[in-house]
């Protein structure tokens, strides 16, 4: 997690090892970043030819090494330096902490410009996360119009949910100017310092980096956040394949924000949406590394993706296409929320089909426009969604009434005229 100061004052999307919780809503003069809503692990394999799929809750890392690094040099010569770290049946020394720096420079193949700390913190997200909001209203009224969350769940449980998972935080400084990173002890030293070296890709790039790139969107979750966290957990993913066969199996499951267990609280939308940005970035990271070599870690810091598009085709991120403007459509009932662009990845998540099925429907996504609106006891969002073709149009339409079902005021009501697909979908209000 990516954080611009002491406190959080706006959140961004994440996490790895359900690491952090700060990334951003909009670059600012000094970090490139506000803070804002976190998200997601699990990812698939994937090139640069081939899209990233949106399956995250289970889906192991990348199984192709980003380089040849291997685990921080072991030696028989006793450790006699200082315990940073006491995890009771384990500790990890000061020693052990430079060698997690070793590891990060050499597979970023980028150096610390000087020594981070790294630092303990029982409640991570109770310390840094005041204010913080992982899933803001405009994408929970989307997934309530989408019916993607439970009846039962309201916005507030939905985030607190994510703040638990909140483990590591970057970057502080302390009164002599000094770096640090915050992490809290996990029950093995594996998955701690796997939390560590992703927030110290964080630090580094804190150091490295003058200027974050990411232009002010409304797609939802933020598409450079994609490359924001995704660079990170891409280094954290290569330190897990390091570990022994025994260590990696253990870590593995404890990867994704939502896990198997608490997507049973959240339901599907919310799952999806906080386990987007680690699930897909560190995919997409390694589509882009495949095609740029390592220096583009660097670039996709300094240029990342534009929109969800980018990031589940990264293609068309490597070819810089770009979303077409679309006409906003007319909503002449209820009470007007919010308006902006879906993207594909919340269009993903409300096709909710198998990964083959999602991506074909999604291939030919030129851009899109929605309103969101409150009519009666219910949330409803009414989009124009432009596709590159009339028969990509009538793709993506059956692939919403499979999901949603076509049932007028019940659920979806759509229309299809040429490339433009027109829609509305209503669910209930949180409840009380």
């Amino acid at each position: 997690m990516f954080v611009r100061s002491r406190r959080c004052q706006a959140v961004a999307l994440a996490a790895v090892v359900a690491l952090s919780a700060c990334t951003a809503s909009e670059p600012d003069a000094t970090t490139g970043t506000t803070l804002r809503s976190g998200d997601a692990v699990a990812a698939a394999e994937t090139t640069t030819a081939q899209p990233s799929t949106t399956q995250s809750s289970t889906t192991q890392p990348p199984t192709t090494e980003p380089t040849t690094t291997t685990g921080p040099t072991s030696t028989t010569e006793p450790d006699n330096t200082p315990v940073v770290i006491d995890g009771g049946e384990w500790q990890i020394t000061e020693k052990e902490i430079a060698e997690l720096h070793e590891f990060v420079e050499v597979t970023h193949e980028l150096e610390f410009t000087s020594p981070v700390e790294v630092n303990t913190l029982e409640d991570i997200g109770r310390e840094f996360a005041i204010g913080f909001e992982p899933i803001e209203e405009p994408e929970w009224v989307l997934m309530r119009a989408f019916r993607l969350v439970p009846d039962d769940l309201n916005r507030s449980d939905a985030n607190q949910i994510r703040l638990d998972r909140i483990r590591g935080v970057c970057c502080d400084r302390g009164e002599d100017r000094t770096l640090s990173v915050s992490v809290e002890i996990q029950s093995t030293e594996a998955e701690t310092e796997t939390i560590i070296v992703h927030e110290l890709v964080h630090a580094l790039h804190r150091q490295n980096v003058r200027e974050f790139g990411g232009e002010p969107t409304s797609e939802r979750p933020y598409p450079w956040a994609a490359a924001l966290e995704g660079v990170p957990q891409y280094v954290a993913f290569a330190y897990v394949q390091s570990l022994p066969e025994a260590e990696r199996q253990a870590v593995e499951p404890e990867l994704p924000i939502i896990t198997d267990s608490l997507a049973a609280q959240t339901g599907a939308g919310p799952t999806d949406f906080l386990n987007f940005v680690y699930g897909t970035g560190p995919t997409f990271t390694e589509s882009v590394v495949d095609e740029l070599g390592v220096d583009g870690l660097i670039e996709l810091i300094r240029n990342p993706p534009a929109t969800n598009e980018q990031v589940l085709f990264p293609d068309s991120y490597l070819d810089g296409e770009t979303a077409v403007a679309v006409e906003r459509p007319i909503v002449t009932e209820g009470l007007v929320l919010h308006e902006g662009t879906l993207g594909v990845a919340m269009l993903s998540f409300a096709l909710d089909l198998d990964q083959a099925a999602e991506l074909a429907a999604l291939q030919g996504w030129a851009g899109d426009s929605y309103v969101s609106y409150r009519l009666d006891d219910r949330l409803c969002v009414a989009a124009n969604v432009m596709m590159d073709s009339a028969e990509d149009a009538l793709l993506l339409d059956t692939g919403l009434q499979t999901a949603l079902g076509n049932d007028g005021s019940s659920g979806l009501s759509s229309s299809v005229d040429g490339s433009l697909l027109t829609f509305t979908s209503c669910g209930d209000v949180d409840p009380i």
